[in-house]
């Protein structure tokens, strides 16, 4: 056959389904900005590599466990917990009942802004207990963990939405303008 001859095979193609993802999908890692306009134009393989390592990162962290979880439990119970969280996860994957937090889409930047705000009041809270604590002569609480902190984070998040909402939008308001601020001032590094 001569070199003018060949001919390209064609791609097979690859069947496919549709799926949908929220308008307003947003998501930021490590500087790294993802919407629904780039999972479109990913293609059916790049949009099966993010699903399939999205359920794998996801089935992996629901084996994740404290020390207070494992603690006086034998191995046979601990993988019979890691089991049951990781068929729970299962399930909920399934459902569509995971990837929301309280408020909006997971990762944006908003509720970021937003958990951390909460978290910050947390520890203000648990600080003056302890301190009222202290006056009384009692010991001072810890700050909460695993459940019982999602909780309470859950929990001021309904309470103070509005006005953590409200400090969230300020403070990114404000960064927008401090970086907007920077305009032709680090021209010298390339930015």
């Amino acid at each position: 056959m001569a070199k003018g001859d060949r001919k390209q095979a064609a791609a097979p193609e690859v069947e496919t389904v549709t799926l949908e993802v929220p308008a307003d999908f947003a998501l930021e890692v490590h500087g790294y900005t993802f919407n629904a306009d780039d999972l479109v134009n990913m293609g059916p393989k790049g949009v099966a590599y993010v699903i399939s390592n999205g359920i794998s990162q996801s089935i992996v962290d629901a084996a994740a466990l404290t020390k207070d979880a494992k603690a006086g439990k034998s191995p046979a119970e601990v993988e019979q917990l890691i089991k049951d969280r990781r068929d729970k996860r299962d399930a909920a994957i399934r459902a569509g009942e995971v990837g929301h937090r309280a408020v909006g889409v997971r990762g944006s930047t908003l509720d970021r802004i937003m958990a951390t705000i909460a978290e910050a009041r947390l520890k203000e809270h648990v600080i003056a207990v302890n301190d009222a604590r202290r006056a009384k002569g009692q010991a001072p609480v810890a700050l909460p963990k695993g459940d019982l902190r999602k909780a309470a984070l859950a929990k001021i998040l309904e309470l103070q939405a509005d006005d953590i909402r409200a400090a969230a939008e300020a403070q990114m308001a404000e960064q927008k303008a401090a970086g907007q601020a920077l305009s032709g001032q680090l021209e010298e590094l390339g930015l």
